[in-house]
């Protein structure tokens, strides 16, 4: 009875700070920053050496205060392939990135990496299994260009993943 009671009130004290718990605040620095990245984007490339097909959106997560990136990814070749990630990703003051990633390939990586208003990059992945990098630049001309490396072995890295992106409905 008394461990019964010790846990109802250890579930009870948890609970309580997640209902007191408020948005994080929105930067204001960052918002236009991310804003830029927003919308639907449609885009052609190759993935792991076969031609590929992707949709992609970009939108405010977390009040403004985060950017959360929504993937599909069609690869052509005798047995097409289907592949799905979500991600969120977090600009610190300090041009920082921090998030997750989760995708249908298994992946579930936590990410870091360094922003500017018209190029990221994230590490992502896990000795365990595979770290891999990927950066996204906006071009002036409204481009969006995606590239995925993973590391490896020697050290060195290999491009695995290289998309162009445009936006739909502009």
């Amino acid at each position: 009875m008394k461990a019964a009671v010790a846990a109802l009130c250890l579930a009870v004290l948890s609970a309580a700070p997640l209902t007191a718990q408020t948005a994080p605040p929105t930067s204001a620095a960052a918002t236009p920053a991310l804003s830029a990245w927003h919308g639907n984007w449609s885009g052609t490339g190759t993935v792991l050496d076969r031609e590929a097909t992707a949709t992609a959106r970009f939108g405010p997560a977390l009040g403004g205060a985060a950017l959360m990136f929504d993937y599909d990814l069609m690869m052509g070749g005798s047995v097409p392939q289907r592949f799905h990630g979500h991600g969120v990703y977090r600009i610190d003051s300090k041009n920082r990135v921090t998030g997750q990633w989760i995708d249908s390939g298994n992946g579930l990586h936590q990410l870091t990496g360094q922003w500017s208003d018209r190029e990221w990059t994230v590490t992502w992945g896990s000795p365990l299994s595979e770290i891999g990098r990927s950066r996204y630049v906006l071009s002036a001309d409204g481009t969006l260009a995606i590239t995925d490396w993973v590391l490896q072995k020697d050290g060195s890295w290999r491009v695995f993943g290289e998309m162009r992106y445009r936006r739909e409905n502009v």
